[in-house]
C-alpha cells in the first residue's frame, strides 16, 4: 500500500511560498487535515515558543468549528461561537507573533471554500465582515500600542542623562539610576551596567582589545536595583555572563551592547529581555553612551570646553530626533499625521469615552499657494504655523491638534456631556472668532484663513477615523466655496 502525501487532486501537500490560493483547488481534504494545515501556514516558522504553539492551536479550533458549520446558515449561537473563537485567537497580545498578510490569505481562502461548499454561502457574508473588521481593528489598537510604547520609550531614554547628570560624577548612583529606569520597564527581567576602568578608543581598522578587567557598577535581577561598593565591583572580562550575581537556576537570554559615542567606548550594557522589546536597545544604549561621555568630559577637565559642546550637541539632537520622530510637526508643534491619528483612535476607542458625543474638524488653509508665490515661501511657513496657533487658541488641552499634510490639519474634540447646543456651529464660530482675532493683531499684507468641514459622531471602538475624517472632508469643500479674498488693501 502507497500512502499518499495528498488527496490526488492538484494542491500541494503542503502550504509554502507567500500565497494561500496555492492551497485554493484542495477542497477535498478533510476539516481536520484544513485546520491543521492552514494552522501551520500561519505560524510558519514561529512553532518554537510556547506562545506560537497556543495561537496555533486557539487557531485551528477557529477554522475547524467553521468549516465543520458551513452546511447551513449559521445561527445565532454557532454564529457568536464562531466569533468568539476568532476574539480569542486575534487577542492583543497574540499580535505581536501574527503574521496579518497571512492571516488575510487565510480568511480569504475560507471564505472562497464556504462560497463553494456551503448550501446558502450568502448567510456567511456578514460573518466575514466582522471577521475582517475585527482584524482591521486589532491592528489598529497593536499599532496604538506600540506607539505608547515607543513615547514611554522616548521619555525613559531622555530622562537617562537627566538623572545621571543630577549626581556628582564620581558618584556611582549616577549609574543605578539607569539599572532604575529599566527596573520599571516591561519585559526587562534583568540588567547589568559594566564601565571600563579608562575609556578604550576604537576607530574599527583593527582587532578591537577589550580590558582585561571591567566595573559592575550596577544591576537588576528581579524587582531591586543594585549599587555595588566599590571593592565588589572589580570582575574579569571573562566573567562578565557568570559571576555572581548573574541569574542562576533558570534559562535566560540576553542581549550585550558596547556604550560609546563616536570612537570612544566606556562599558558593556547587559540586558535580559523579551524578543519584542529588543529594539529598547538602541535608544537607551544611545542615550547611555552620551550620558557617560559627558561624564568623562567632566572628569578630563583639561578637554572640557570643545568637547562638552560637541557632546551638548549631540545628546540635544538625540532627543529630538527622538520627540520628533514619536510624535510632534517640527514646524508647528502640534502632532503630525502619525501622532495625530494614534492619539485620536485611542480617544475615540476608550471605553471611558463610549457613547460620547465628539466632533473631528478637517481644516485647509486657504490659498497658501498664493502667499508662496506673491511673496514668499517664509510666508507660507508664517501662515502654516500661525494656523496651527488659531486651532490650538480655539480648542483646550484635552482636544488633540494635528498637521495632517502640508496645509491640512485635523482636529478631535470631546463634546461636553451637559452641552445642549449646535455644537459645530459654536466651534465654527470660535474658529472665525480667534481668526479675525489674530489678523488684528499682525501686519502681513494677506489674512490668514481657513476653511473648515465639521462632523460630529459617537465615540466607540468600532468607529473608523478615516471615514469620519472623509465625511468632514467633503463638508470642508462645501465651505471651501465661500471662501474670501486674503489680501489686504494695495496687494
Amino acid at each position: 500500500m502507497t500512502r499518499r502525501a495528498s488527496c490526488g487532486c492538484n494542491s500541494v501537500a503542503e502550504i509554502k511560498g507567500s500565497s494561500i490560493y496555492m492551497f485554493k483547488n484542495s477542497f477535498c481534504r478533510t476539516v481536520n487535515e484544513t485546520a491543521s494545515v492552514l494552522s501551520s501556514y500561519l505560524m510558519e516558522g514561529k512553532e518554537n515558543s510556547s506562545e506560537a504553539l497556543d495561537i496555533k492551536s486557539a487557531f485551528f479550533n477557529f477554522v475547524e468549528f467553521m468549516l465543520k458549520n458551513i452546511s447551513e446558515a449559521p445561527d445565532d449561537k454557532s454564529y457568536s461561537d464562531i466569533i468568539r473563537l476568532f476574539n480569542d485567537f486575534l487577542c492583543d497580545e497574540n499580535m505581536e507573533f501574527i503574521d496579518t498578510d497571512r492571516l488575510c490569505s487565510v480568511i480569504m481562502y475560507l471564505r472562497e471554500r464556504i462560497q463553494t461548499e456551503a448550501s446558502n454561502s450568502s448567510a456567511f457574508s456578514g460573518l466575514f465582515l466582522n471577521i475582517l473588521r475585527s482584524i482591521t481593528q486589532a491592528v489598529a489598537n497593536y499599532g496604538a500600542r506600540k506607539m505608547s510604547q515607543l513615547e514611554f520609550l522616548s521619555w525613559q531614554s531622555n530622562a537617562i542623562v537627566r538623572d545621571m547628570l543630577y549626581y556628582n560624577t564620581y558618584n556611582d548612583y549616577a549609574y543605578g539610576s539607569v539599572i532604575d529606569k529599566l527596573l520599571r520597564m516591561d519585559g526587562v527581567y534583568s540588567s547589568y551596567l559594566y564601565v571600563f576602568p579608562d575609556k578604550v578608543s576604537y576607530d574599527g581598522k583593527s582587532e578591537w582589545q577589550p580590558p582585561e578587567k571591567v566595573l559592575l557598577k550596577s544591576y537588576h535581577n528581579g524587582d531591586k536595583m543594585i549599587v555595588l561598593k566599590p571593592e565588589e565591583q572589580e570582575i574579569s572580562i571573562k566573567d562578565i555572563f557568570t559571576n555572581r550575581f548573574i541569574p542562576t537556576g533558570r534559562r535566560f537570554t540576553m542581549v550585550m551592547s558596547t556604550v560609546s559615542l563616536y570612537l570612544d567606548h566606556f562599558g558593556l550594557f547587559l540586558c535580559e529581555l523579551d524578543d519584542e522589546h529588543f529594539y529598547y536597545i538602541n535608544p537607551l544604549v544611545a542615550q547611555l553612551g552620551g550620558a557617560m561621555k559627558f561624564i568623562k568630559i567632566l572628569q578630563d577637565k583639561d578637554n572640557m570646553q570643545e568637547e562638552l559642546k560637541k557632546n551638548l550637541e549631540q545628546i540635544r539632537y538625540q532627543n529630538e530626533q527622538l520627540d520628533n520622530i514619536a510624535k510632534m510637526d517640527e514646524l508647528t508643534f502640534v502632532y503630525n499625521r502619525r501622532g495625530f491619528f494614534a492619539k485620536a483612535n485611542t480617544l475615540i476607542s476608550a471605553s471611558r469615552n463610549e457613547g460620547r458625543k465628539a466632533v473631528i474638524i478637517f481644516a485647509d488653509l486657504n490659498y497658501l499657494k498664493l502667499i508662496n508665490d506673491r511673496f514668499s515661501h517664509e510666508d507660507g511657513d508664517f501662515a502654516i504655523k500661525n494656523a496651527a496657533v488659531i486651532l490650538t487658541d480655539s480648542f483646550g488641552s484635552s482636544d488633540i491638534i494635528g498637521r495632517i499634510g502640508g496645509d491640512e490639519f485635523s482636529v478631535l474634540a470631546l463634546v461636553d456631556e451637559d452641552s445642549t447646543g449646535d455644537v459645530c456651529a459654536e466651534i465654527r464660530q470660535r474658529i472665525t472668532d480667534t481668526t479675525d482675532r489674530f489678523n488684528r493683531s499682525h501686519t502681513k499684507p494677506y489674512n490668514v484663513q481657513m476653511s473648515i468641514g465639521l462632523y460630529e459622531f459617537t465615540c466607540g471602538k468600532s468607529v473608523d477615523l478615516s471615514k469620519i475624517m472623509s465625511k468632514a472632508d467633503t463638508l470642508l469643500y462645501d465651505d471651501k466655496k465661500n471662501k474670501k479674498n486674503i489680501l489686504r488693501d494695495n496687494n
